[in-house]
């Protein structure tokens, strides 16, 4: 199950196996369901929720990604991206957005990510990421993205890749970071772009710190068994 949470910390947002998608808020100090929408009929691996609590995106095993919309404190399906409209073709394990909700970035299981842009009223492709190495065949597990949206960081098997976005607004490969030695199920990255943490499941954490000289490089790894 995916959770996630509202930057005021009034809305969370659950996605689960069973395909449910459910909207959570706090009245007199406890949590209560606000809202069942309606089943996709799939898992839901990944949701997110935007700063300003109007947008929810949610994705998974539907291959397509759901656009939710705030409607008078109801939440209302806006949209979906699926393959008609140059979407993935296979399960969509991890999403990521800017916070202003123009921007939305999913990974797939087959390893690829897409980009999608919000022109006007309509969603457009904006542009196709391949992360496959021609070695391994491992989806995109996890993405982030830095604040001001310049920097994206995703997993892949047991490899972390660092996206950049150059000067006509398109993402390129800047580096690939090998710390752990399984897959790695989650990575983020702190709000200035400078830090990035990762977590696998060799049971460790890494912490990767941008030097001076623009190169990512291990600060700290954390033993999960030895301190847990």
């Amino acid at each position: 199950e995916s959770v996630a949470i509202s930057q005021s910390g009034n809305i969370i947002v659950s996605g689960g196996w069973n395909g449910g998608l459910n909207i959570w808020k706090e009245v007199i100090r406890r949590w209560g369901l606000a809202q069942d929408l309606e089943d996709p009929g799939a898992e839901i691996y990944n949701v997110w929720i935007s700063p300003d609590e109007q947008t929810v995106i949610s994705a998974g095993g539907s291959k397509s990604i759901d656009i939710w919309k705030n409607n008078q404190e109801k939440f209302e399906l806006d949209n979906s991206l699926d393959e008609e409209d140059g979407g993935h073709s296979v399960d969509i394990w991890s999403i990521a957005a800017l916070s202003d909700g123009k921007t939305i970035i999913s990974g797939d299981s087959s390893g690829v990510i897409k980009v999608w842009k919000l022109s006007g009223e309509s969603w457009e492709l904006y542009q196709t990421l391949n992360c496959r190495d021609g070695v391994s065949k491992g989806g995109v597990v996890s993405i982030s993205l830095s604040t001001d949206g310049k920097t994206m960081v995703s997993s892949s098997q047991n490899k972390i890749q660092v996206w950049a976005l150059n000067e006509a607004g398109y993402w390129v490969l800047s580096e690939t970071l090998f710390g752990h030695t399984d897959v790695v199920n989650s990575v983020k990255m702190s709000a200035d772009g400078s830090i990035i943490v990762s977590g696998s499941d060799d049971n460790s954490i890494i912490i990767w710190q941008l030097n001076e000289g623009g190169q990512w490089v291990v600060k700290q790894v954390l033993n999960v068994e030895s301190n847990g």
